[in-house]
């Protein structure tokens, strides 16, 4: 699939604390998107993440992105380059595109992380997903087409419903 991501000369801009476009994936994920591949030119995408307690996505893979986070409260847990680990608040984790990865809140309260895409163009495919989960919060079949259009891959359960 070919990104539809402008690459018109990104230009600078601010937003405050707060500010940003926010999107609930599932109840209990909240993104807010402080860059995106629109906002870029296509470089990035970076959204501010709250996680519930054992919240997070399943294991999946992405083929034409890169991602990167960093821990800003409370300890996550990781799936990733083969190996599980728990990440505290202050850790930075790169993950290739290409590698199966897998994360979630470990803590009893909410956490956040910085989540990191390039180059920037999946943040649409969160705008998409939120609008299908209020919409057909089980409709598979949806899910899977949209994460194949944009090269996501699921390959196993979120990370709370994971063994060993």
């Amino acid at each position: 699939m070919t990104s539809s991501v402008s690459t018109a000369r990104a230009q600078s801009y601010v937003l405050a604390p707060g500010e940003g476009q926010a999107l609930n994936v599932g109840p209990n994920e909240r993104h807010v998107w402080k860059a995106t591949g629109a906002m870029t030119g296509g470089a990035l995408d970076l959204s501010e993440v709250t996680a519930d307690p054992r919240v997070g996505p399943p294991e999946h893979i992405h083929h034409r992105n890169d991602e990167a986070f960093y821990v800003l409260e409370g300890t996550f847990e990781f799936k990733a380059g083969g190996r599980r680990f728990l990440a505290p608040a202050g850790t930075f984790v790169f993950v290739p595109r290409g590698e199966a990865h897998v994360w979630a809140n470990a803590g009893d309260q909410p956490a956040r992380l910085v989540l990191l895409f390039t180059p920037g163009d999946l943040q649409r495919f969160f705008v998409e997903l939120e609008t299908l989960m209020r919409a057909e919060p089980n409709d598979t079949e949806r899910i899977q087409a949209l994460s194949e259009r944009f090269e996501v891959e699921v390959i196993g359960p979120p990370l709370a419903q994971q063994t060993g």
